[in-house]
């Protein structure tokens, strides 16, 4: 299978923050967000960038989409939740 070239016009880096935006507006299931996580930090996103991308989309798609999403790219981006959360507990 070839690879998917970005639209013309667009680099990797801003196709894949713009794929993520349409994933979170679509409520799409955690699974389909490493793909194009991984995608976008290969092509020079960060996860600043991430962040800054769910804070655009939050007015227009709800708060309530962008923070079901965050489990999922945490995830993607490589985020260890459970350990984070058990670092609460010692705390």
């Amino acid at each position: 299978m070839e690879a998917q070239r970005p639209p013309a016009g667009l680099d990797g880096r801003v196709e894949g923050l713009v794929r993520l935006a349409a994933l979170v507006s679509s409520r799409a299931p955690a699974a389909a967000y490493r793909e194009v996580v991984t995608a976008a930090f290969a092509a020079g996103a960060t996860t600043d960038d991430v962040v800054a991308t769910l804070r655009a989309v939050a007015p227009s798609v709800g708060l309530a989409r962008v923070v079901a999403a965050v489990p999922g790219l945490a995830l993607a981006a490589g985020y260890d939740v459970d350990a984070a959360l058990e670092s609460l507990d010692e705390d």
